[in-house]
C-alpha cells in the first residue's frame, strides 16, 4: 500500500485567492510503470479567473498577437 501525501496545497490556495478567482480542484497525475508500480508524476492547481472590463481594456497586446495582425494586414491591402 502507498501513501501520497501533498504539501504546499493551502499555501497554493491562499496565493491566488481573490473575488473573481474561483478554484476548480486540484489535480494529481500518476504513471504507472511496466511492473505495476504507480509514482506520482505532477500536480497541478486549476483555477477560472473573471475578468473585469477594466482588466480587459487594461491588457496589453501580446508581441506574437501583434505580430499576426502586421503579417495579416500585409494581405488585407491595409
Amino acid at each position: 500500500m502507498s501513501k501520497v501525501e501533498l504539501t504546499g496545497v493551502a499555501d497554493a490556495l491562499a496565493k491566488h485567492h481573490g473575488n473573481n478567482v474561483e478554484s476548480k480542484g486540484i489535480k494529481a497525475h500518476f504513471s504507472m510503470d511496466e511492473s505495476g508500480l504507480l509514482s506520482l508524476a505532477g500536480v497541478e492547481l486549476v483555477l477560472e479567473k473573471t475578468l473585469t472590463e477594466e482588466e480587459l481594456a487594461a491588457q496589453e497586446e501580446s508581441p506574437f498577437s501583434k505580430l499576426g495582425s502586421t503579417i495579416s494586414n500585409f494581405f488585407t491591402g491595409m
